[in-house]
């Protein structure tokens, strides 16, 4: 009889979860905003206990830092965008040059009768690398109007976060209250565990990207390129992705570079080199740490692994899931052992 109940409840559990995921898969476009909410809670969530340590309420420190957040971004927007879209239009406009003297050189080396065989290769390249940038940009620019184009939930993701951090105690117990009280400790540890991971990668990995960036574009600056804003918004969006990020990073930005001159060129990667050299051996040791704890080989694998699932998104989220699979990993194997 015991044995019969046992599996009547396991039953009922298992239609409980199948049916809360099938309605989480319907309501999944509702569900955006509430995952932003829940991201910018998770940010903020360690400042706004500092600024509570000290002194101010917790309402009172999400509305200073909101405010401080809305004037950083329209600060930033008043002196970078004005700039970054002179130097789009700039881009742009080369662009058909640069294509048109592509072609050229195919001419000139028809011309010099290189033989069929290589013109066929240099005409197919020429074409594949065409259709694999515009294929590249489209992508792109259909992400990041797919990201910005709900504007309920940019507006709806403030609002919620803040009761997500003013209520963040509740939840946490309320979630934990879901298990048995025996398990509850051990949950809990599993979460702070989850917590230092994913926390020192986030928070961490954004402020390098951020000086990355910054840095990278004050060299462009100082040596006179055009499209300085362009390089430092690239390669801080590159640094994103560990190991092979600068490498990404580095090619369109010696590319933009060579429109200036040879020179420039070199110099920028030179400046990029020794950028990623400090950051390397100086930024991300120091602010991210080891925290992660995953080896270099996992992490490039993880890297790759998630482009092909996932595309974009896949890349820049693969090292927190792959950190967070080790940590529930290594959970599940210490408590099967024992």
């Amino acid at each position: 009889m015991a044995r019969l109940e046992y599996y009547i409840k396991i039953g009922v559990l298992s239609v409980v979860a199948v049916a809360t995921i099938y309605f989480f898969i319907r309501v999944s476009a509702v569900l955006f905003p509430f995952f932003l909410g829940a991201t910018l809670a998770y940010v903020l969530y360690p400042l706004i206990r500092t600024a509570q340590s000290r002194g101010l309420s917790r309402a009172w420190a999400v509305m200073i830092f909101y405010l401080l957040l809305v004037g950083l971004i329209g600060l930033l927007c008043w002196y970078t965008l004005p700039r970054l879209i002179r130097e789009v239009a700039d881009l742009a406009a080369v662009i058909p040059k640069y294509m048109e003297d592509a072609h050229q050189a195919v001419e000139y080396l028809e011309r010099l009768e290189v033989g069929g065989g290589l013109e066929q290769v240099i005409r197919s390249s020429l074409h594949r690398a065409e259709n694999q940038a515009y294929r590249a940009l489209t992508a792109f620019i259909n992400d990041i109007l797919n990201l910005t184009g709900s504007l309920l939930s940019l507006v709806f993701a403030p609002i919620l976060a803040y009761y997500f951090i003013r209520d963040w105690e509740k939840i946490r117990e309320g979630f934990l209250g879901l298990f048995p009280v025996s398990s509850r400790s051990q949950l809990f540890k599993l979460g702070m565990d989850i917590n230092e991971v994913l926390s020192g990668f986030i928070q961490g990995h954004l402020l390098v990207c951020v000086l990355v960036g910054a840095l990278t574009g004050l060299a462009a600056a100082l040596l006179g390129i055009r499209y300085a804003i362009i390089i430092g918004f690239i390669n801080g969006l590159a640094e994103l992705l560990p190991y092979l990020g600068p490498l990404l990073g580095a090619i369109p930005s010696l590319a933009l570079a060579l429109t200036e001159g040879t020179r420039q060129a070199v110099y920028l990667g030179v400046a990029i080199l020794v950028i990623q050299q400090l950051e390397a051996n100086l930024l991300s040791p120091r602010i991210v740490g080891n925290r992660v704890g995953l080896h270099p080989l996992v992490v490039i694998f993880a890297l790759l692994a998630g482009g092909e699932l996932f595309g974009i998104w896949g890349i820049l989220l693969a090292v927190p899931v792959a950190a967070v699979l080790k940590v529930l990993v290594k959970f599940a194997f210490y408590h099967l052992v024992d």
